[in-house]
């Protein structure tokens, strides 16, 4: 097999060298990499609506059609409520990938989600090599970018340092931190607000020893 780069919490960093051969398990870790957190970052984004522009601007904006979830209207947030809200999100997105427990994605996820099919295929991987992801993640900056009535963007900074173990050792190819911007969407479903979407908009790559 063909070395092949290694994902930093679901995201594509530089190739490393061609001459730098990886390990079976190694590689195959590597390979979950890329589908890890496509569940937190960038599946389905071609499905996504346009983003509206900062709050301030959002009336301009028309709201996406919701076709497949039916459900009483979620009550209308300020920012505040909506960055609460995400956060926790947020926390039970991170507790999902540490505990390897599919059964927390509908505690976050919108029942329509694309991400809970890529979740379960990313977890099940996980679980049949006996690995464990510890998605180490510092926040910089969370802010709104959409406040509709039927969908709220959010846009989280954050550096990102996931680490891999199997049989306690830590097996992580190349550990680097990535400073990533990412707008997740939030829809309403069975009247509360959950993640339905997520759409990475920058990656940079830090010097090590940088958070």
């Amino acid at each position: 097999m063909q070395p092949i780069r290694r994902s930093q919490f679901g995201l594509d960093p530089p190739p490393a060298p061609a001459s730098r051969a990886l390990p079976p398990l190694g590689t195959f870790v590597g390979l979950l990499a890329l589908l890890a957190v496509a569940l937190f970052l960038a599946q389905s984004a071609a499905d996504t609506p346009p983003l509206a522009e900062p709050v301030g601007n959002s009336a301009a904006q028309p709201e996406p059609s919701i076709q497949s979830v039916a459900a009483a209207p979620a009550p209308s947030l300020t920012r505040g409520e909506a960055v609460a809200r995400y956060r926790a999100l947020d926390a039970l997105r991170l507790r999902a990938y540490r505990q390897r427990d599919v059964s927390l994605f509908a505690a976050y996820l919108t029942p329509d989600s694309g991400l809970h099919e890529v979740g379960r295929k990313e977890i099940n991987r996980l679980r049949a090599d006996g690995v464990v992801m510890r998605p180490r993640a510092q926040t910089r900056r969370i802010s709104i970018r959409s406040l509709h009535r039927r969908l709220i963007v959010v846009r989280h900074v954050s550096v990102q340092d996931p680490r891999f173990y199997s049989s306690g050792k830590d097996i992580t190819i190349d550990p680097q931190a990535n400073l990533v911007t990412t707008d997740w969407m939030l829809r309403p479903a069975n009247g509360v607000w959950k993640i339905f979407n997520s759409r990475v908009r920058a990656v940079t790559r830090l010097r090590r020893g940088t958070r």
